[in-house]
């Protein structure tokens, strides 16, 4: 072994500091590696936010839209309730 490091070893003062490390990086309930995994958790529900947060105002376009123009209403409603006028067949295609 290094004379050195054996030498820093023995310093009660460096061992009292890296006991501290050790218990700051693994022990601790808040140690590092929860602090890592709430980071990620944190910067996931921030991207979650901005996807509800654009699909939120996508839709108050939407029912802004169909408030107000009649041939939307009627273009939402042929498209997602396959309703249809007298005198006319609507033919749904599905895919597999």
């Amino acid at each position: 072994m290094n004379p050195t490091l054996k030498r820093l070893l023995k310093n009660k003062y460096v061992l009292v500091m890296l006991s501290f490390f050790v218990y700051l990086l693994a022990l601790e309930e808040t140690d590092l590696i929860t602090l890592t995994g709430y980071k990620m958790k944190v910067h996931e529900l921030e991207n979650q936010e901005a996807y509800y947060l654009d699909q939120l105002e996508q839709t108050k376009t939407a029912i802004t839209e169909l408030t107000t123009d009649d041939a939307a209403l009627e273009r939402f409603a042929r498209e997602h309730h396959f309703m249809k006028r007298e005198n006319e067949d609507v033919f749904v295609f599905l895919d597999k």
